[in-house]
């Protein structure tokens, strides 16, 4: 087989990655399709050597937020902003991909990915801005500085009270304006539910 066809969940809106950054709902109508037609590469690297196919469509799926009842309600861990009150659902881009096997490297992955040695993607995008989800300090350039709230690299080790919210607020970038540069292959994700869920070979 030529080409190794897989789905795969991109990331979550609203709530921030393992890195610290999220990108809110009010961005998927555009920011989904805006994947499609892009790169398939391998741990970020995008050198022609390193791409091994495309992404061919994006959709959107819901998820329910899970809480237990001891959990302490955190908006950007388990609380949406602006639903601070009702049981919510996390929405996530999913995407159709494919992968080129004529090359060694494409063919090393499908392999990797068919064993199960590889399960894990990671979206790639740029955005216009990033602004603290606490202060909302923002961050446009590299000489914009971050706030004391990001001060640990927005690894999200803290939270913190804000006037008019019923629940403490997570330390994430919260960025704005993102548009989707491509998908890679890596063995861990920023996104911890960001899986490849099936195959198809053809």
């Amino acid at each position: 087989d030529k080409v190794l066809y897989f789905r795969a969940k991109f990331l979550g809106y609203s709530l921030p990655n393992g890195n610290g950054d999220a990108v809110p709902a009010i961005y998927a109508s555009t920011f989904g399709p805006s994947f499609i037609g892009k790169i398939l590469d391998v741990n970020h690297l995008t050198d022609p050597e390193h791409i091994i196919g495309k992404i061919l469509t994006t959709f959107h799926v819901e998820q329910p937020l899970t809480l237990s009842a001891e959990d302490e309600r955190i908006i950007g861990k388990n609380v949406l902003e602006g639903l601070e009150d009702v049981e919510a659902n996390e929405l996530q881009l999913e995407g159709i991909c494919m992968i080129d096997r004529t090359t060694v490297l494409g063919d090393d992955i499908a392999k990797k990915l068919i064993s199960g040695v590889l399960t894990m993607v990671s979206q790639e995008a740029s955005t216009e801005y990033a602004e603290c989800s606490v202060c909302d300090h923002r961050i446009d350039s590299p000489y914009s500085g971050i706030c004391g709230h990001l001060d640990m690299g927005s690894l999200m080790v803290k939270a913190y009270p804000r006037e008019g919210r019923k629940h403490k607020v997570l330390a994430y970038k919260v960025h704005h304006n993102p548009v989707g540069t491509g998908l890679g292959i890596v063995t861990v994700g920023a996104y911890a539910k960001a899986d490849v869920m099936e195959l198809v070979a053809n």
